[in-house]
């Protein structure tokens, strides 16, 4: 054996180490995407006022006719907003990226949704302020490369050089990253 592809869990680092024993030569990689994922879940974690944000905008559209109704009226040609599962790898990232794209249009047809439903009123509130537009395109300026690496890297016909490439180059501008929680960020990268 000489190649050993796991998660990052703990349990498999160790028992990578214990069969190393047995296999000097091999060597075990943990699973890049995953790592990724771990550091998107991450920078989740430290705009929370984004989450909210994201999540609130997902029930809004997600089981209302009337509300998506109302969108399509208000945006002809542009698709609903994303709907993030937080399992899948990079969805989140994406729902910022697409709330930073079309955030006045967002604002507006917010605005124009009567409802008296608390993630209408949650949005509505959010919406005027400037620390959650700040937010979202921090995240999406500085971050939204994430989903594209991830992306690559799950491809099958990536050569292991070109993902440890992929894995520096994200590396690189997530160290490049200047302001809010952008040293935990790099740290989080490295620990991986």
């Amino acid at each position: 054996m000489l190649l050993f592809v796991s998660n990052g869990a703990p349990y498999m680092i160790k028992t990578a180490s214990g069969i190393k024993i047995l296999y000097c030569k091999m060597i075990h990689v943990t699973c890049i995407a995953h790592a990724l994922h771990r550091v998107a879940e991450f920078i989740r974690e430290q705009f929370q006022d984004v989450f909210i944000w994201v999540a609130n905008l997902k029930k809004i559209f997600l089981k209302a006719p009337s509300k998506v109704q109302t969108f399509k009226e208000m945006a002809p040609g542009l698709l609903l907003p994303p709907k993030p599962i937080l399992t899948l790898w990079g969805t989140w990232i994406s729902a910022v990226k697409y709330s930073h794209e079309n955030f006045k249009l967002l604002q507006t047809i917010v605005a124009n949704l009567d409802e008296d439903v608390v993630s209408i009123n949650l949005c509505k509130s959010m919406t005027s302020s400037k620390q959650l537009k700040n937010n979202i395109a921090y995240v999406s300026t500085n971050y939204g490369f994430l989903t594209d690496f991830v992306e690559k890297l799950q491809n099958q016909n990536v050569l292991l050089t070109e993902s440890l490439n992929l894995l520096q180059n994200t590396v690189n501008l997530i160290n490049e990253v200047k302001g809010k929680h952008c040293v935990e960020v790099s740290l989080k990268i490295k620990k991986y």
